[in-house]
């Protein structure tokens, strides 16, 4: 692994760190502040906290000017995050009410094993080095 790897790992988990604590704040809140349903509230937290992890990603992971290709980074870090999201939601909802476990707890688990594929999704799709999307009339 080169030492650019490594500085991009270390950043996005960082980074993901920092997103997995607002998720996990704001799904409480939510949860027991707000009394929203805690999968509800799974997704609210998820959207947030992920419009915030992809914008420090996209500057200090990735090294892009935050308007450099928008649309389409923002599009696929959505994708790759929505389909996790997905496993994220079966995770929570399975560790919680089968195996009773505290959905805070269940969250926790749940994004750590997410992680790595937010990572390797993100790096290999979303931010992989490619020309813009130029529009030609």
């Amino acid at each position: 692994m080169n030492k650019e790897t490594k500085k991009e790992i270390f950043y996005f988990g960082t980074i993901g760190a920092i997103a997995a604590i607002l998720n996990v704040i704001l799904l409480y809140f939510f949860t027991s502040i707000l009394n929203f349903y805690y999968i509800h509230s799974a997704v609210f937290s998820f959207v947030f906290a992920s419009t915030v992890s992809f914008l420090l990603n996209k500057k200090y992971t990735f090294k892009e000017k935050i308007s450099y290709n928008l649309v389409a980074r923002i599009t696929k870090f959505f994708s790759v995050n929505s389909a996790t999201l997905l496993l994220n939601l079966f995770l929570l909802y399975y560790l919680t009410e089968y195996l009773q476990v505290y959905y805070i707890t269940s969250q926790l688990v749940t994004l750590a094993l997410i992680s790595s594929l937010n990572y390797f999704g993100n790096k290999h799709w979303t931010f992989k080095n490619q020309l813009p999307i130029q529009i030609t009339f």
